[in-house]
């Protein structure tokens, strides 16, 4: 046989300062020193370090003012059947004390045949007996209209005076309502669902006013952290 075949050198394209070995056992050739690796820098730590906003606090507010507010919502409307029906107490005895004035103006217009309004037409003459006409002409106006906001008030139950509010409008029965008015735990039926509705609605509209005055303040704070 001839001479030991020499393994065949496969040149093939390489990398600058890359070594191409014949022999794997050759020992591994050192990177050149040409060869640079960019050196790591940490970034410069600014000594002032920009504040956290602390925005617990205004949710937390925000939360308060809403409970707060339903459960105002609550007590006040759970006095609603309760302040109606002595409303309507009072209304009842206006109307009666204005009925018995009424019958008695109409029982002299009939003792002189005269109808009510030939009666009213008829006092004139002096000063007094104008001003006591004008005075009896808003009394049997004012009669007939609380007769009217008794009928409707009389008639309907607690859930439906809620749609009479125009019947509860009278200042002086309502003022004389609530200085004799004493708010009491509602325990019946009536009381305990106005209540729940007061509670939704109070936090509702106090959820909203808190909402409304925060977008207000929002360019504030903004401007307070960016500072």
């Amino acid at each position: 046989m001839g001479d030991t075949p020499v393994l065949s050198r496969i040149v093939a394209p390489s990398l600058p300062g890359e070594a191409v070995l014949d022999d794997p056992r050759a020992p591994h050739p050192s990177p050149p020193s040409n060869l640079t690796f960019p050196r790591y820098r940490p970034a410069p730590i600014s000594d002032k370090v920009a504040p956290k906003p602390n925005n617990g606090a205004g949710p937390l507010i925000a939360r308060i003012l809403t409970l707060a507010g339903g459960l105002a919502g609550a007590a006040s409307l759970s006095q609603f059947p309760e302040f109606t029906q002595q409303y309507t107490q009072r209304l009842a005895g206006a109307v009666d004390e204005l009925s018995r004035v009424v019958e008695d103006f109409d029982a002299s217009a009939r003792a002189e045949g005269l109808t009510r309004p030939e009666a009213l037409s008829a006092m004139t003459g002096t000063p007094f007996v104008e001003r006591r006409r004008i005075d009896m002409t808003r009394t049997l106006q004012r009669h007939a209209e609380l007769r009217a906001d008794l009928a409707a008030l009389r008639g309907a139950g607690p859930f439906t005076r809620a749609y009479q509010m125009s019947h509860l409008d009278d200042s002086v029965i309502a003022k004389r309502a609530v200085e004799d008015f004493r708010p009491a735990l509602p325990l019946t039926f009536e009381g305990i669902t106005f209540a729940g509705v007061g509670l939704v609605l109070g936090a509702l509209a106090m959820s909203l006013i808190a909402n409304l005055v925060g977008m207000l303040l929002w360019p504030l704070r903004r401007r307070a952290t960016t500072s």
